[in-house]
């Protein structure tokens, strides 16, 4: 069972100040839960995979990981595009910045990101970003906002932060929250 919100008119207004400059799009499926995301960062290092690039200038996908962080409710890891060995690397977070094409959402994301169509930042980027367990999104998001010069710049920071709040809660609202981590996904 899917469970899809649109963000209403108070929640963007407050999306808006945190970074979000227009509308956004948040699914979760029955997979998600906080405990997906502490399996997949228990090494340190939360893997992901960047499409794209939301700056004008070339950045390196390394870069942008880098510049990122797990809402505060996880515990701390690196994002990181080049994790070590011992990083769970069936959970990860996957982004394209500027996809032109339709689907670069769910398991287009989880599925074909190498394939995606993306084009260079700007001064607004779009954001399509899952939580992915193995080939299958567990959560996804489409955000769009102010980015600025680079990946330490405020405005990306603001956006960031509120699309991974967004797409990694720390409560689903149901019993799964209690369930241990999903070593065999």
């Amino acid at each position: 069972m899917r469970a899809a919100l649109i963000i209403p008119g108070a929640a963007m207004a407050l999306a808006a100040c945190a970074g979000f400059a227009s509308s956004s799009y948040y699914d979760r499926v029955a997979l998600y839960t906080p405990s997906l995301v502490s399996y997949a960062s228990k090494s340190g290092e939360m893997p992901v995979e960047i499409a794209g690039n939301p700056f004008a200038a070339a950045t390196d996908a390394e870069i942008i990981a880098g510049a990122l962080q797990l809402p505060a409710h996880f515990s701390p890891a690196r994002l990181t595009t080049r994790p070590g060995p011992g990083t769970a690397s069936n959970v990860r977070l996957v982004m394209a910045f500027n996809a032109t094409a339709p689907g670069a959402a769910e398991s287009a994301l989880c599925n074909n990101l190498r394939t995606l169509p993306v084009r260079t930042g700007g001064a607004e980027t779009r954001v399509s970003m899952a939580l992915c367990a193995s080939d299958r999104p567990a959560a996804w998001l489409v955000a769009e906002g102010p980015v600025g010069d680079g990946p330490r710049d405020p405005r990306f920071q603001r956006l960031m932060a509120s699309a991974l709040q967004t797409l990694l809660p720390l409560a689903t609202g149901d019993s799964r929250d209690r369930d241990p981590p999903c070593a065999p996904c």
